[in-house]
């Protein structure tokens, strides 16, 4: 599967997600959530032509209340693609040929961003980061937890949770060189690799910004890491930024940044830094 052009579409308060997958024509299917009207659009690569629209409504008990899919995955292994919603908590699971419902499934507090491993057929799913209403409130899960569902013919179940010491695992990424999944605390500064086979062992951690903070468990909400791309030798974190106080109360402005670390120990290679409101 190939990622392309992840978070270029805001289409509303939340940002939208884009994941491609199988070829149609010389091209890709894309998958687009648009989170204004529930709704995941399906255009080719080629030229943006729209191939379907589906409805996603995956909570029967939402009396006409907006569910905000905010991220798809693609399985083209097996088949799938699934989709979060935000506001109702669901994980819904659809047939790649014919976008049919397979299954749903309540993880709860917000789900955002989705990991899929598709040789062991298990999906990642992280939750919501707090987001920012003004006059100091805050919007969103604050969880350490990151869900793994199994998925089948027979649908979606719960099989392991994965508990963080850091919260607000937001960014997400499976690598399937050494099977493992990385997240980040968009609240903490902070990396995790977590090994999903070894049922007593931690995770590794790695701060993203070591000058600030070297404990996962301490809210820096400086370089505020917001999603995870894996290559079979690296790992790209990229990084909001913006404004920032320190504990004497010095505003800073932070630029955003990708940061480029090694796959296997998370050690940090490059830093590309971007304007200070790039987001």
């Amino acid at each position: 599967m190939r990622l392309s052009l992840l978070y270029i579409i805001s289409l509303i308060f939340f940002f939208g997600c884009v994941d491609e997958n199988l070829h149609v024509g010389d091209g890709y299917r894309l998958f687009i959530t648009l989170q204004d009207s529930d709704g995941v659009a399906i255009v080719s690569s080629d030229n943006l032509a729209l191939l379907d629209n589906i409805d996603i409504d995956l909570s029967m008990e939402n009396m006409g209340m907006p569910e905000t899919p905010h991220d798809v995955a693609i399985d083209n292994t097996n088949g799938y693609w699934f989709a979060s919603t935000i506001m109702e908590g669901y994980i819904g699971m659809y047939g790649l040929e014919d976008n049919e419902l397979i299954d749903s499934y309540l993880v709860g507090d917000q789900p955002a961003l989705l990991a899929v491993d598709e040789t062991n057929q298990k999906l990642y799913v992280s939750r919501m980061m707090p987001m920012s209403m003004g006059d100091d409130m805050d919007m969103g899960s604050t969880t350490n937890i990151i869900h793994e569902l199994s998925y089948g013919a027979e649908g979606l179940e719960p099989s392991n949770e994965f508990n963080l010491q850091f919260p607000s695992p937001h960014a997400i990424a499976f690598d399937n060189v050494y099977g493992n999944i990385y997240t980040a605390s968009n609240t903490n500064d902070f990396l995790a690799k977590i090994n999903p086979n070894v049922s007593d062992g931690d995770p590794d951690y790695k701060s993203l910004d070591p000058e600030i903070s070297n404990n996962p468990e301490i809210p820096v909400n400086r370089l505020k890491p917001l999603q995870i791309s894996v290559h079979p030798l690296y790992l790209f974190v990229s990084c909001t930024g913006g404004a920032w106080s320190d504990s004497d109360g010095q505003e800073e402005f932070i630029p955003g940044q990708v940061q480029m670390r090694d796959l296997d120990d998370m050690s940090l290679i490059k830093i590309f830094e971007f304007d200070t409101y790039s987001h």
